[in-house]
């Protein structure tokens, strides 16, 4: 239990150190080997659902059964695999949901309890969705609390701040909630698209994106050309292409029309995601896959592998975000596209 805990904490950058999490995995942990040793495993009608909605979430369970299998010699299959995923659900969601509240603040009077009936309000409708960090009593003070993603007033505002604001009264509406609700969702939504953007360009150098039309007719030779794209730029040592494999051995990483191969641990000398579009779908282990795109992460980048995997697998499972993908010849338009087809 150590070991898988401590392991995906290192190289998925989910914390799992809560004492209800290791109450309730190490049990079901247990009766996997169980079925493991009796060679009796679950049935999970919901695995390629999970393998298609929470990659993260199945790649770090991937990453128990790799730890399973070289403990104990039983391997793993995808259902369980998917049920170990379900586990992991609950931690990472909660950290996810810290990250993603929007940043706050009050514009009102101080005076009959106006600040605080508004705070209960909005701790009551949105308690995972906004932070309030301040409450402000006169516009200079609004600019006391850095990075404000949302004002709420409810007395006018002479200047126009640059971040979204919504007037509400000092008893709010019942209308106020849905009114908010969907500016809270624009801001959330724009977060997202803004930092999956940054990223995309880090990750998606010029180098890389160049492997883009090599020639490859199979999965063996994408998985080639594409590590040796990788290991010529520096971003890999030598013999990636065989740790690709181990992963691809474990489960194969084809979902829908597109294929995302990666190394089983991120330990790579740079993070880096190569790009290639095959003139013909390659078969990818039964998967008829119009788009390769191999991700290479280091440990001290590990943090991105949380932000950017779920997003990237949840716009790719799409067949015609592939299609338009593959459509674009230069990695601008590769980039906002992509980035544009966050939701």
């Amino acid at each position: 239990m150590n070991r898988l805990i401590g392991g995906i904490e290192s190289y998925y950058f989910i914390n799992l150190s809560e004492r209800e999490f290791y109450a309730r995995f190490a049990p079901h942990i247990k009766n996997l080997l169980a079925r493991a040793d009796q060679k009796s495993f679950s049935r999970n009608p919901l695995t390629e659902e999970i393998r298609a909605t929470c990659p993260l979430l199945y790649d770090s369970g991937v990453y128990c059964a790799s730890i399973i299998a070289a403990e104990t010699g039983f391997t793993i299959n995808d259902d369980e695999i998917a049920y170990i995923a379900f586990h992991l659900g609950s931690a990472l969601e909660a950290q996810r949901q810290l990250a993603a509240r929007v940043k706050c603040v009050l514009f009102c009077p101080a005076y009959y309890n106006i600040d605080k009936n508004l705070q209960r309000f909005l701790e009551r409708n949105f308690p995972d969705d906004v932070l309030i960090c301040d409450v402000a009593t006169s516009p200079e003070e609004l600019s006391r609390t850095p990075d404000v993603e949302l004002i709420l007033a409810s007395a006018p505002l002479n200047d126009v701040p640059e971040v979204p604001v919504y007037r509400i009264g000092i008893a709010p509406k019942p209308s106020d909630v849905g009114h908010i609700r969907a500016l809270v969702s624009r801001i959330q939504l724009e977060k997202r698209r803004v930092r999956f953007r940054e990223q995309l360009e880090a990750l998606i150098t010029p180098e890389l994106f160049e492997a883009r039309d090599a020639q490859a007719s199979s999965r063996e030779q994408a998985i080639d050309v594409l590590a040796e794209t990788l290991e010529r730029n520096g971003f890999v040592q030598p013999g990636y292409a065989g740790e690709i494999w181990e992963r691809e051995n474990l489960s194969a990483t084809a979902f829908g029309c597109v294929a995302v191969p990666h190394a089983l641990k991120p330990h790579a000398e740079r993070s880096g995601i190569a790009v290639l579009v095959p003139s013909a779908p390659l078969d990818w282990a039964g998967s008829s896959v119009s788009l390769v795109l191999m991700l290479s992460f280091s440990l001290h980048e590990r943090a991105i592998l949380n932000e950017i995997f779920d997003p990237l697998i949840s716009v790719l499972i799409e067949p015609t975000h592939v299609t338009a993908l593959a459509a674009c010849h230069d990695r601008e338009t590769f980039i906002d596209t992509l980035a544009g087809m966050m939701e």
